[in-house]
């Protein structure tokens, strides 16, 4: 009977287990709550039933977190209230009082005191005095290398049996360090990926720079084409025309952009050429057959789906321009290689009854783009300059120009001399122009996250403190025998640190690996697959920068460095008599 209750209460512990606990933190809520009272008033005090118990114990799981709160708020101000006196101070409200004030003035007192801490105990004291007395010839010539700090900071990290909890203190202050500069390394670089195939995308689909005039057109295109490329720099031009419209298929309408371009000279500056996944003859799988695709697509089809066929029927006499459309946009329309579609222009025209009507001219869809920018494949269509003449009457002029710069960061400076060479009136826009307020949010996204990912490693350095004061406080006999021995406070300075640095060198190396390791994986295997309509890509990019690395590694032994100095002052401190009394 004994063994069933057992076994029932086992495996109904999910059910009863939380209420359990529940009741165990009230009861020692209410405990807690009850020691205070106590202490306050100064003598016990006595529940008159078990009735009002359980009441204490429900209230104070709400009453002593505040009260424990409040009092250590109210304790920390009166300590701060306290520092402009050097002397005691009488039991008064004043530190009280005092205590917000310093607080609020914290930004400009602490700076200072840490930078005077600094100067006067680790400069000073521990470097320009014992400096100056080795010149002087006062102390023996201590033998290089460290060996004897680094060999006591290896013994104490490793522990012994009798003291084995050190040693796993110390391995969970590694994994803790590990864990955030694995953190930092993978989320960074992802961040990084995420901007740059970002700006791969917009760079492929868009030129670098763009050559527009304040006449809205250009007509003598092509004189102004041979200058552009006459500029240093410059890899390839091309002409566009560009226009908002609507298209509408026999399943619905949508706005979308229409973009004409010319088949010979935009592989030079877009990777339109690349992202042609299909065309009437099947599978583009090469950029020989992108380009023909460009070159024939108002020839007409090489066959249907069939939705259209009445239409095309009619239209066999009439040369119906080709349109290359995104695979969103296609799915969106629900039509496929062959079907006609009608474009509807912004522009309108005299209509049948002496009104203006819209200009409505058919495209046979002729290919399918991808750019892996769900943005792009719902937007952006693509006609010949001849299919925009069509539609639009442009009559051989262009919007504008797409220019191509070897160097993507020169792209500005190759602007500003394209403009003074052609003047008025052209000018021209770059990249980071156009796209200025989304690289912008994507780098202040980065630094911020940076930011927050950083205060894994410093909640890490704090266990680098508690772990060193803890082995101070175990090794106060030894600090004092060392002492006794002729060792400085700069020589038991540098074991703590050593200690420390080994610790933060150690958790910095194991989370570079690991995080070096998960974004090879990552870059790999693509195995985190991502919604395109959202995050604009299909999948988890990732971009590993040597820069980022060294920051990340530098930032982390910084802070483990930093997080050294108070446990190993506090050690250099131990008087050798106090130590060896109380050790």
């Amino acid at each position: 009977m004994s063994g069933f209750l057992r076994a029932f209460l086992l495996l109904s512990s999910p059910v009863w287990g939380p209420f359990a606990l529940v009741w165990a933190m009230a009861k020692m809520c209410g405990d807690g709550l009850l020691f205070v009272i106590e202490a306050y008033v100064g003598r016990p005090v006595e529940l008159p039933n078990q009735a009002s118990e359980v009441l204490l114990a429900v209230l104070s799981l709400a009453l002593f977190p505040v009260f424990i709160t409040l009092e250590t708020v109210v304790s920390f101000l009166i300590h701060l209230g306290r520092l402009p006196f050097k002397g005691s101070v009488p039991r008064s409200p004043i530190p009280l009082l005092l205590g917000p004030v310093v607080l609020l003035l914290s930004p400009l007192w602490l700076p200072l005191y840490g930078l005077a801490w600094t100067i006067k105990h680790l400069v000073y004291r521990l470097a320009v005095v014992p400096l100056a007395d080795r010149l002087q010839g006062q102390t023996e010539q201590v033998r290089r290398g460290g060996r004897f700090e680094t060999f006591v900071a290896l013994r104490y990290m490793r522990g012994r049996k009798a003291s084995a909890g050190v040693s796993v203190v110390t391995g969970l202050t590694i994994a803790g360090v590990t864990l955030g500069v694995w953190a930092l390394v993978v989320v960074l670089s992802v961040m990084a990926g995420f901007e740059q195939d970002l700006q791969d995308k917009i760079l492929g689909a868009n030129s670098h720079v763009v050559v527009l005039s304040y006449e809205n057109t250009i007509e003598n295109w092509p004189q102004v084409m041979a200058k552009i490329r006459e500029a240093e720099g410059v890899e390839g031009v091309t002409p566009f025309v560009y226009s908002e419209y609507m298209l509408r298929s026999q399943h619905t309408v949508i706005g979308a952009i229409f973009k004409a371009i010319d088949p010979e000279t935009v592989g030079e500056v877009t990777d339109l050429i690349d992202n042609i996944t299909m065309g009437a003859a099947g599978t583009v799988r090469t950029r020989a057959q992108a380009t023909d695709l460009l070159r024939t697509m108002d020839e007409g089809p090489a066959g249907g789906s069939g939705a259209d066929t009445e239409a095309q029927t009619e239209e066999m006499s009439v040369q119906i321009p080709g349109l290359v459309i995104g695979k969103e946009m296609a799915a969106t329309l629900r039509v496929a290689i062959g079907d006609t579609i009608q474009a509807v222009s912004p522009q309108s025209e005299p209509g049948p009854l002496g009104g203006m009507a819209a200009r409505v001219v058919p495209f046979r869809v002729m290919g399918i783009f991808h750019s892996g920018m769900y943005e792009y494949d719902t937007k952006f269509s693509y006609a010949t300059l001849a299919g925009a003449d069509r539609f639009m009457g442009t009559k051989g002029a262009v919007t504008g120009l797409e220019v191509r710069v070897e160097d993507i960061y020169d792209a500005p400076a190759i602007a500003r001399e394209i403009t003074k060479e052609l003047d008025y009136p052209f000018w021209t826009r770059d990249w980071e122009k156009m796209n200025e307020p989304l690289f912008a949010a994507l780098k202040l996204e980065k630094v911020v996250m940076g930011v927050i990912l950083t205060f894994i490693i410093a909640v890490a350095a704090m266990n680098i403190i508690s772990t060193l004061i803890m082995l101070v406080i175990e090794k106060r006999r030894e600090i004092a025998i060392m002492k006794a021995m002729g060792a400085g406070r700069l020589h038991i300075m540098r074991l703590f640190m050593v200690d420390g640095l080994l610790v933060g060198f150690i958790g910095t190396v194991l989370g570079m690996i690991l995080g070096l390791l998960t974004c090879m994986a990552l870059a790999r295997w693509q195995f985190i697959k991502l919604e395109s309509d959202v995050y604009y890509v299909d999948t988890l990019p990732v971009e590993i920068s040597l820069p980022l690395c060294v920051a990340v590694a530098v930032v982390s032994i910084s802070i483990s460095f930093i997080a050294t100095l108070l446990p190993s002052w506090e050690g250099s401190s131990i008087d050798p008599v106090e130590g060896l009394r109380d050790g």
